[in-house]
Order: structure tokens, then C-alpha cells, then sequence
């Protein structure tokens, strides 16, 4: 038997509001995205961001929408970020990181 290791789910007011102003449907999908994440914190078709190390994207059913997060594996946690219309990329989570040598 195998045991499902937990992710602990984290996020702020803004993302409430965020998830609040989406429309019904969509509303209701991304809750249970953000939950479904306490247990696989990198579904299937999820992407990484290119430059950015363990933040990934996901379309919503209406893929204007984005969910965006962060898996900290050595805190087992998830910071999520951002759900609504795809946002600029720099602007919400600072320039990527240069590459170290």
C-alpha cells in the first residue's frame, strides 16, 4: 500500500480575491486545482516557467486563465501566486534568476 505524502497548500488575501472575481464555473475549478495540489503538486500538463526553478503554470478550462505556483520540496509546500487572465510573467514574479556558473 502506498502512502499519499501531503503538500501544505499556501497563498494570500489577493489570491482569494483573485479566485472570488473568476467567473462561476471557472471559480469552482480553480478551488479544487488549488486543492488538488495538497497531493500533486505538478499535475499532468502542468509547465515550468523557463527561468524560473520549480514555479509552474496551468490553463484553466477557459485558457485565457492561468493558475500560477511554486513547489518548495524540501518544506513540502506550495506557494500559489496568481489565478486570472495570463498575466506578464516578469511583472508578477520579478525578473527570472541568472543562471549561476
Amino acid at each position: 500500500m502506498t502512502e499519499t505524502r501531503f503538500y501544505r497548500v499556501s497563498f494570500d488575501k489577493e489570491l482569494k480575491r483573485q479566485v472570488q472575481q473568476l467567473p462561476g464555473k471557472l471559480r469552482q475549478e480553480a478551488k479544487q486545482r488549488i486543492a488538488d495540489l495538497s497531493t500533486g503538486p505538478r499535475p499532468l500538463g502542468a509547465i515550468e516557467l523557463p527561468g524560473y526553478s520549480d514555479i509552474y503554470r496551468t490553463w484553466l478550462t477557459d485558457a485565457r486563465y492561468r493558475l500560477i505556483w511554486e513547489v518548495i520540496e524540501q518544506e513540502r509546500r506550495v506557494e500559489v501566486y496568481y489565478v486570472g487572465l495570463k498575466p506578464n510573467y516578469e511583472e508578477l514574479l520579478g525578473p527570472p534568476p541568472l543562471p549561476s556558473d
